[in-house]
């Protein structure tokens, strides 16, 4: 069972909706350059944090990631703040693991157990993706002590 934590020194971001354009009159959809360019720079600082013998995680993933995001000024220290604003979880989410396909892992459609949240802290993403073993082969069982030999099927009876 693999297991492995990172973390990613860089402002959470929001996956952006895909665009539409026309060109040639062909409509083609395109990722947004912010998005593509986020994605590209926590590629590159997951690739920079991994063993050179690393291969990416086949089996089914259990996924914990904290986004967390640089205080605003004008809210006080002292009281604790819940991350509200600043972008939806589930696109803080997609932007993470589309980026971590093919690195980490082979698919996110591999995840099978996630947990994410929201906090103020310094501009990071803290990831741990852990590997769920194999289940254990179970022992067939045999049909055959089950079922008494001495029964009569037609009227359910046990003969003495």
């Amino acid at each position: 069972m693999g297991k492995i934590n990172l973390v990613v020194r860089m402002p959470p971001c929001a996956k952006g909706r895909p665009r539409i354009s026309t060109f040639g009159g062909f409509a083609r959809a395109y990722t947004p350059k912010k998005t593509r360019d986020s994605e590209k720079e926590f590629k590159e600082q997951l690739e920079a944090q991994l063993p050179r013998d690393f291969r990416p995680f086949t089996g089914a993933l259990k996924v914990t990631i904290t986004f967390s995001k640089e205080r605003p000024k004008h809210l006080k220290k002292s009281i604790v703040h819940l991350v509200t604003k600043s972008g939806d979880l589930d696109n803080f989410l997609k932007w993470a693991l589309d980026s971590m396909n093919e690195i980490i892992f082979v698919d996110d459609s591999q995840i099978i157990e996630i947990h994410a949240r929201k906090e103020y802290g310094t501009d990071t993403t803290t990831i741990e993706v852990e590997e769920y073993a194999e289940p254990k082969k179970e022992e067939k069982i045999s049909t055959q002590a089950s079922i008494p030999q001495n029964r009569d099927y037609n009227t359910g009876q046990f003969q003495v």
